[in-house]
């Protein structure tokens, strides 16, 4: 049997315990939740309870610092009252999404605190609803990203800069195509942006490095890096204040760009290296182009020497046998058998001469010894004589020769000789195309500012791909009707430069094949 009591001892005990139990619960969640307050206030970013009107209904003290004031000062005012003006529609929109979707949501804007001063923030925002009081409430986290954004800036600046200096380069590069021009042009490039010093070497197949360009921000001190140590090595290096690129032509190393920094609050970074390999291969392109440029200049000089040499040479062998061809007339007048061979023995070694007086001209004009002598002349006597030679050749070929011709106002300041060799060259070239029948018709009259020949046909044409080619050295239409006349297409060229050199200028127009053709001549006044 229990003693009397001991009921209410054990309910007296419970009581306590469950007293000491409840006490202990209540500091273990105020500690929890002193914690929790701490890590709301102190976190490094910044949160903001906003009700359905934006008022800031609670904010710990990070994000109260960033709008520049204290927790108890900023509730109950407007979130809207510290974003830029261009940016509340922006902000207000962004809410209205994140109510309607109901997950989070982020927006870049810029706030401005309390003091004025700016702050780049990037905001996570979701609509939630309060459990007592079942209204909707926006919390958002507010992270400062105005260093973020300060070094996006500097680093958009850095590769604008960037794209500056090597375009910059590449109009430097690119302004010669001469071989070492381009190299010395490579060493200046890189100063100052790049380097306080530059040196530019070239490796020789299995001789020593040669070095080909320097510079230096101090010229005087430019000397002194002729006689630096050279890098013969093809791998790249990089260091503090010193880079070694190498120049990369078609797969092959010819060499390397040495950039040395001298300034002491600069250093080398990753980004430097990019921006001097990316020079090294705009660089090899740009010398690429000038080795290319200079064997091509090299082609072409040898081929106008032999150009010279064969016009020369097959010239020299026309003169005895037009000689020998009179000797033969006079010697056997009364053979008719024998003056048909004569005669086409002679219209053939004539075109000959021709072709060869051609190649000639088109020697002296690469050489630059095409000569000239000017001096006023009538334009229509030049015409005049042009057509004289030419008659004898209209009977034989059963062409119709119009001309329409008229005193120009005033005298042109031209060679007279090269002159009646444009206007042969035009007619000429109108009979081969003009078939037996047709007609070919010479005009003289003045313009605005200058006399002009035209001279038209009624021969195979040029067809409409062809046209602005028909000036062109060595270039002839493809058709057969222009194949099947011969020449070299030389002739239209040499008319060209010969009316260029005068201050004048020629054009050809034509409605197409078998539709004839135009050329005309437009020679300034003296």
């Amino acid at each position: 049997m229990r003693p009397p009591g001991f009921l209410l001892g054990v309910m007296l005990h419970d009581r306590i315990a469950t007293d000491d139990l409840f006490e202990a619960l209540q500091e273990e969640l105020e500690h929890s939740r002193r914690r929790y307050a701490d890590l709301y206030d102190f976190a490094p970013v910044g949160y903001v309870s906003l009700d359905e009107e934006s008022r800031i209904e609670e904010i710990n003290i990070t994000g109260a610092k960033l709008l520049g004031g204290t927790p108890r000062k900023l509730i109950g005012r407007s979130f809207l009252d510290f974003i830029i003006p261009a940016q509340v529609e922006l902000f207000t929109t962004h809410l209205r999404r994140s109510r309607r979707f109901r997950h989070k949501r982020s927006l870049d804007v810029r706030l401005v605190t309390q003091e004025g001063t700016g702050v780049d923030v990037q905001l996570f925002t979701m609509a939630t609803h309060e459990l007592d009081r079942q209204t909707l409430q926006f919390r958002v986290a507010i992270l400062n990203i105005t260093s973020r954004r300060r070094a996006e800036a500097a680093v958009r600046r850095q590769r604008e800069d960037a794209q500056l200096f090597l375009n910059e380069a590449s109009a430097v590069l690119s302004a010669s195509l001469d071989w070492e021009i381009t190299m010395w042009s490579l060493a200046r490039a890189a100063i100052p942006h790049l380097a306080d010093a530059c040196v530019v070497d070239i490796f020789r197949n299995g001789g020593p490095v040669r070095r080909v360009a320097v510079a230096h921000l101090d010229p005087e001190k430019e000397r002194l890096l002729w006689s630096l140590e050279k890098f013969s090595s093809q791998v790249q290096v990089y260091e503090d204040s010193l880079m070694w690129v190498p120049l990369v032509v078609r797969g092959q190393t010819i060499g390397s760009i040495g950039l040395k920094l001298e300034r002491l609050n600069r250093r080398y970074d990753l980004f430097d290296l990019a921006l001097a390999e990316d020079l090294a291969d705009r660089a090899a392109i740009a010398l690429d182009n000038a080795k290319l440029y200079s064997k091509e200049q090299e082609a072409s000089r040898l081929k106008d020497e032999f150009l010279a040499v064969v016009s020369h040479e097959l010239r020299t062998p026309l003169t005895p046998i037009l000689g020998a061809i009179y000797k033969l007339r006079v010697s056997r007048p009364d053979d008719e058998d024998l003056q048909k061979s004569l005669d086409m023995i002679e219209r053939n070694a004539r075109a000959q001469a021709r072709i060869v007086e051609d190649l000639l001209d088109i020697s002296r004009i690469t050489t630059g010894k095409f000569e000239f002598h000017r001096e006023q002349c009538n334009l229509l006597s030049i015409v005049r004589g042009s057509i004289d030679l030419v008659e004898p050749t209209v009977k034989t070929l059963g062409l119709n020769l119009k001309t329409s011709l008229e005193e120009p106002e005033r005298p042109v300041w031209c060679d007279g000789d090269r002159m009646q060799q444009v206007i042969w060259n035009l007619l000429s070239n109108a009979f081969k195309f003009t078939p037996r029948g047709g007609a070919v018709e010479v005009r003289l009259e003045s313009a605005a500012h200058s006399a002009r020949v035209s001279i038209t046909d009624t021969g195979a044409g040029i067809c409409k791909e062809f046209l602005p080619y028909v000036f062109d050295r060595f270039r002839q239409s493809g058709n057969f009707a222009t194949r099947a006349q011969g020449g070299l297409g030389l002739g239209l060229s040499i008319v060209k430069y010969i009316v260029e050199q005068h201050g004048g200028t020629v054009r050809a127009m034509s409605g197409g094949e078998g539709q004839g053709s135009t050329f005309t001549v437009d020679l300034p006044y003296s």
